[in-house]
C-alpha cells in the first residue's frame, strides 16, 4: 500500500483544467458559466500587522474553507483512476492505492506499484499538482503468521518513484485512524486512548470552576467525539479491549461532569 499527499493541493487548482475536465464530465453550459464565475476574479492581500499589501487577482486555486472547496478539488482529479490503473481510496488531496500478491511473486508486485507510481507523478505534474516527497510513504500488509513465517518484516523491497526509494513503515495514520502492517488496531487504540485520558485530566481540574452543561460540552466533543470517531471499523474487529476501555472512559466523562 503506498500512501500519498498532495503539497497546497487546493491552492495549484488551474481554473481551466477544472472547467475543461467537467465538460468532459457532461456539466451543463450553465453550470460551467457559473462555476467560472465563481473561480474567475478573486481577489486576495496579505496584511501583517497594520500593513496590508495591494489586493491581487487569483489565478490558481479553490476557495479553502468552503464546501464547494473539497467538491471541486474531487471532480478535478475524478479521472486519476484512468491514470494509476489500480484500486485506490481518495478523500481530497489524501490519495492511497494497492496491489496484492502471493508472496512469491512480491517482487512483480512491486514493479506494478512503481508503474502505478510513476503514472501518478506523471498525471500530478500535468494537473498542475505536486506530490509531497516527505509523506510518500509505503506499507506492507499481512497477517502476523504470515509475516513471520515469509520474514516479511526484514523483505527488502524497492518501491520508489522516479529512482527516489519510499519509505517504509509500520504504521501510519490515515483520515485519523492508526493503521498497522497486521491491521490489530492495538496502535490506534492505544494512542486515542492516550489522548482522550490527557485531555480528561485536564478537564478534571475544571470540574469545580464551570457549569454542569459546560464540562458535558466539552467531554462529549473532546472525548466522546474521538471514542465514536469511526469506531464501527474498529470495534467488531477488536471487541476484548475496545468495548471495555471505551466503557472505562466514558465512566471518566460521566464521573467530570
Amino acid at each position: 500500500m503506498v500512501m500519498a499527499d498532495y503539497s497546497k493541493a487546493f491552492d495549484t487548482v488551474k481554473f481551466k483544467s477544472v472547467l475543461t475536465k467537467m465538460h468532459v464530465m457532461g456539466f451543463s453550459k450553465s453550470f460551467l458559466k457559473w462555476i467560472l464565475n465563481y473561480l474567475c476574479v478573486r481577489r486576495q492581500f496579505v496584511q501583517i500587522d497594520a500593513r496590508r499589501s495591494d489586493l491581487e487577482v487569483v489565478d490558481f486555486g479553490v476557495p479553502q474553507g468552503s464546501i464547494l472547496g473539497p467538491f471541486i478539488f474531487n471532480l478535478y482529479v475524478a479521472d486519476l483512476q484512468e491514470h494509476v490503473q489500480c484500486p485506490y481510496f481518495q478523500y481530497a488531496d489524501d490519495t492511497t492505492f494497492y496491489l496484492h500478491s502471493k508472496v512469491s511473486k512480491l517482487d512483480d508486485c512491486t514493479t506494478g506499484l512503481n508503474d502505478a507510481i510513476a503514472r501518478l507523478e506523471n498525471y500530478s505534474t500535468d494537473s498542475n499538482l505536486a506530490l509531497n516527497a516527505k509523506k510518500r510513504k509505503w506499507m506492507l500488509l499481512s497477517t502476523t503468521k504470515m509475516s513471520r513465517v515469509h520474514n516479511l518484516g526484514s523483505r527488502t523491497l524497492n518501491v520508489n518513484c522516479k529512482g527516489d526509494p519510499l519509505e517504509r513503515v509500520q504504521s501510519t495514520k490515515l483520515l485519523g485512524l492508526h493503521l498497522d502492517q497486521h491491521l490489530t488496531w492495538n496502535e490506534h487504540i492505544t494512542k486515542i486512548l492516550a489522548s482522550c485520558y490527557g485531555t480528561l485530566a485536564v478537564l478534571r481540574k475544571l470540574k469545580h470552576l464551570a457549569p454542569y452543561h459546560v464540562r458535558k460540552q466539552l467531554a462529549e466533543c473532546l472525548v466522546i467525539s474521538k471514542l465514536d470517531y469511526a469506531s464501527v471499523k474498529y470495534s467488531i474487529h477488536y471487541q476484548p479491549i475496545s468495548f471495555d476501555v471505551s466503557r472505562e472512559c466514558k465512566m471518566h466523562v460521566r464521573g467530570l461532569c
